[in-house]
This record gives C-alpha cells, sequence and structure tokens, in this order.
C-alpha cells in the first residue's frame, strides 16, 4: 500500500512539473480565461440585477470562480484516447501500479497546479474589477478546497469518457455532450439560482452543480453550514465518480486484454 501510495504522488509530481514546464501553455490559458471574465463581470456591471439577490460583484467571483475550475483540467479525456489508440496503454498495463490510478495522479498534479494559477490570478482580476472580496479570508482554505474537489470530480468524469474508446472508437462526442450538460446543469454563466426553479432543482442534483455551482456559490454565502453542505454534496459525487471510474477502465482493461487494440 505504501509504495503505491509513493507511486501515485511520484506521478502526481511528475505532471505538476509538466505543466509547470509548459509556460506559454499556462500563459495561454490564463488569457483565454481572462476573456470571459471580463466580459462577463462588463455584462454583470451593465445587467440590471434588482431582487435577484445576486449583486453585479457576486455574479462576477462566480464566474471566476466556474471558469478557473472548468479551465483547469483541460482535455484529459484526450490524453486516455491517445494512448489507447497508439497502444501505449498495453505497456501501462503491465506495470505495478495501475494505469487508471497513475493517470488521475499525473493529471491531478497538472490540474491542480493550472487551478492554482488560474484562481489566484482571477481573484486578483475579480478583486480590480470588483473592489471587494466576497467572502471572510478565513473561508479561503474551504473556498479553495471546494475547487479543488470540482476540478477533480470533473478530471474523473474525463477520465471515465477516455475509456469509451475501446467501444466506440472517438469518445469526443460522449464528451461534448458531458460539457454541454456541465454548461447549463452546473450553472456556467449563471448561478442556479436565477434558473426557473424546476431546472435548478433538477441541476442541484447532478454532479454537475458539484462541480461549478456548488463550490462558486460560496462566493454568495461562506458560512460553516454553507461549506458543509457544498463539501458534503461534492464527496458524494466523487466517491460516485471514483466508482464510475474503477467500473469502467475494468471493463476496458478486461476487453483489451482478450481482444488487443
Amino acid at each position: 500500500m505504501s509504495n503505491t501510495f509513493h507511486a501515485l504522488a511520484a506521478f502526481a509530481r511528475l505532471g505538476w512539473r509538466e505543466t509547470a514546464s509548459d509556460r506559454f501553455g499556462l500563459l495561454a490559458r490564463v488569457i483565454l480565461y481572462s476573456l470571459p471574465v471580463l466580459i462577463y463581470s462588463a455584462i454583470w456591471q451593465a445587467t440590471p440585477l434588482a431582487g435577484s439577490g445576486v449583486s453585479a460583484e457576486e455574479a462576477t467571483w462566480y464566474v471566476m470562480a466556474t471558469e478557473a475550475i472548468i479551465f483547469a483540467p483541460g482535455y484529459v479525456f484526450r490524453e486516455v484516447e491517445e494512448d489507447i489508440r497508439t497502444g501505449a496503454i498495453e505497456a501501462a498495463l503491465t506495470r505495478p501500479v495501475d494505469y487508471a490510478l497513475a493517470r488521475i495522479a499525473e493529471e491531478t498534479g497538472g490540474t491542480l497546479l493550472r487551478l492554482a494559477v488560474l484562481g489566484t490570478y482571477g481573484g486578483v482580476l475579480a478583486w480590480f474589477a470588483t473592489g471587494m472580496v466576497p467572502f471572510a479570508w478565513s473561508a479561503l482554505p474551504a473556498v479553495w478546497t471546494a475547487a479543488g474537489f470540482g476540478a477533480l470530480l470533473a478530471l474523473l468524469v474525463q477520465v471515465a469518457i477516455g475509456f469509451l474508446t475501446v467501444w466506440v472508437g472517438n469518445p469526443a462526442p460522449a464528451y461534448w455532450i458531458w460539457q454541454k450538460l456541465v454548461f447549463v446543469l452546473g450553472g456556467l454563466f449563471l448561478p442556479l439560482t436565477l434558473y426557473p426553479a424546476w431546472l435548478a432543482d433538477i441541476g442541484r442534483l447532478t454532479p454537475c452543480a458539484a462541480i461549478l455551482f456548488h463550490p462558486a456559490s460560496l462566493v454568495f454565502d461562506a458560512s460553516p453550514a454553507a461549506i458543509v453542505h457544498v463539501l458534503s454534496w461534492q464527496v458524494l459525487w466523487l466517491a460516485a465518480a471514483a466508482v464510475l471510474v474503477a467500473a469502467v477502465a475494468g471493463a476496458a482493461t478486461r476487453r483489451l486484454v482478450r481482444e488487443g487494440i
């Protein structure tokens, strides 16, 4: 068990170092991330929000948070797809460390670094745009934890989608459908509190909300009760996603061993 833990930690450090060395990629991601934050900040400043319960400043911080979470994992499913298509996964399956766990650990390292860069930059950007921070500094560790859980949940689902390559050849359509569901039911640009009640109720019960809305909603309420509520939903969906990845990866591995690439 300890050897597996140390191996996974090494994979995570590798992912962190690879992401850190890709400075141009990080810079490009920061630039792309800036555009929707600035655009929606301007939209919220110009849009009357009276009676909605959401101020323009809070809405700007909300979009900053959701965009940071959605940008952090990148397109992990493509990495899994490429390993399967090229046959690189065959060599990986002979390693003592499970391929899926190793891939998740490596991508987690890179995802956390991207989230740290985007979250820090986005926080400064939102502060300059709004002149305020919507939560107490004491809530910052919980906010970071919730954002990290959201990004990790998105990462796990992407890994599961990547394994669909074994059956469908091209998992991109499944990813695009999933991505659009996250955008809508997760409340990427609009908090679910501004949705019609029936749609908001559906969204809150999905993993999409655990990825985006729940962690970003701490912008509106970062009380201890709200933090416990958010983290509880995220832990629940993280456990479900872990089971999903284990099931899909296990089935894909058995098929690869039986039939080959």
